[in-house]
């Protein structure tokens, strides 16, 4: 009796092996198939995006101004600002990513809940 179940399950074993490697071989998604939502087909991590779809050198500015004055024989008052802007700027978007400060704020992140609520905190 065991023996049967024990083939049973090696056979389920296998066909599932098989169905989940040809929906990559085919290309399609790797959730293809599976009910929207469900517990059993986890979202991707993360994913690397490029501002302008491709990948480019990023490069950065750097700047300052400032103005001093003289207070005084032993005094002085300083005011300055420091910037740095990038450009090109790889960044990463979570798949289940979201922000909480306005809408459409940090697009392409949705507002007040993620994607899949069992992974919101």
């Amino acid at each position: 009796m065991g023996g049967v179940g024990i083939a049973d399950a090696m056979i389920a074993v296998a066909e599932a092996e098989h169905d989940f490697q040809s929906v990559f071989a085919s290309g399609a998604p790797p959730c293809s198939g599976i009910q929207p939502g469900a517990p059993t087909c986890p979202l991707a991590v993360n994913m690397n995006t490029f501002p302008t779809g491709t990948l480019k050198t990023p490069y950065y500015y750097q700047f300052s101004v400032g103005v001093e004055r003289q207070t005084g024989s032993h005094g002085s008052i300083k005011a300055d600002y420091v910037g740095t802007v990038g450009m090109h700027e790889p960044f990463q978007v979570e798949l289940n990513g979201y922000q909480t400060v306005c809408a459409g704020c940090f697009a392409p992140y949705p507002y007040a809940r993620p994607v899949d609520q069992r992974f919101a905190a």
